[in-house]
């Protein structure tokens, strides 16, 4: 997970991310710990760290170059309203 995450990091910063590994770095484990264990979705509102476009494209490509599968985002609205389904 610390591997795929410092990969996340790299490429996001390489791409241009300005954001300070620090405030990045545990929403990365979180999506390399969630592509690891083949989870189908992540739930989360935050598009400023997590799910900012930088951060999204390094998440694919990585994980593209690595043979994982990318969990599918959604937002806490729409975690609720699956539930009541």
């Amino acid at each position: 997970m610390e591997r795929l995450s410092e990969q996340y990091y790299q490429l996001y910063a390489e791409m241009g991310g300005t954001s300070p590994k620090s405030k990045l770095i545990n929403d990365f484990l979180i999506i390399a710990c969630a592509s690891l264990k083949d989870l189908d979705i992540v739930v989360s509102n935050d598009e400023k760290t997590m799910l900012n476009e930088l951060a999204v494209k390094a998440y694919v490509s990585v994980n593209k170059l690595n043979n994982i599968q990318l969990p599918h985002f959604i937002s806490y609205e729409e975690f609720k309203h699956a539930l009541r389904r």
